[in-house]
């Protein structure tokens, strides 16, 4: 029979007794098997830090489901996790349209299920020691083709300006005169009293 499969991730309060999720399980893989679907996976993912608060909840249990099934089967699930009081976000994502449900190899489908994922350690293992094998051409150190200074003592046969034996940065600096006390006032010259014109003698006016 053609069906599609499903996944289901959902969050539920921290710190649930061991009975409530057990009995949440029951419940769940009950529903999923009533409406027509086929159990893959039901797993307890752990408790992880939320990207932000909700419900005043900064940490939550994750719980993953995948299965087979159709829209009933996603919608009678959907809304038993919504009536649960404990259970704070869920989300359904479908993962393949038609899948062939007789002979089924749930086995080899849980194998491909890593929480968060996160493959195992032994695969990044492998995956780093075929990387460390490869023959692509690595960077190159910088040092070995970096060009060299040239050594003038060596390749420069130009004349040369021999630096003298006693050698002194320092250089004449004029000093700016200062001011030594106030300067001498110039002395106002003295100005003549105008002469009065001569008067001409009676005499030769008379003349």
């Amino acid at each position: 029979m053609i069906t599609r499969k499903y996944e289901t991730l959902f969050i539920v309060k921290p710190e649930l007794p061991e009975e409530t999720m057990l009995a949440m399980k029951d419940r769940l893989e009950g529903v999923i098997d009533r409406n027509g679907g086929i159990r893959i996976a039901f797993q307890d993912w752990g408790k992880r830090r939320l990207a932000y608060p909700i419900r005043k909840f900064p940490k939550a249990d994750y719980i993953y489901a995948r299965y087979l099934g159709d829209g009933k089967t996603v919608g009678e699930l959907e809304r038993n996790l919504k009536v649960l009081d404990y259970v704070i976000r869920y989300m359904t994502v479908k993962l393949e349209d038609r899948v062939e449900s007789e002979g089924y190899d749930i086995e080899a489908e849980v194998a491909t299920i890593f929480p968060f994922a996160m493959k195992p350690r032994d695969e990044r293992d492998d995956r780093r020691d075929r990387d460390d094998d490869d023959d692509r051409p690595r960077g190159r150190d910088r040092d070995d083709d970096r060009p060299r200074g040239r050594d003038r003592d060596d390749d420069d046969d130009g004349p040369r300006r021999e630096r003298p034996r006693e050698y002194s940065d320092r250089r004449p600096q004029r000093e700016a005169a200062k001011p030594q006390g106030e300067a001498p006032k110039a002395a106002k010259p003295v100005e003549k009293p105008a002469e009065e014109p001569k008067e001409e003698s009676a005499e030769k006016s008379a003349e």
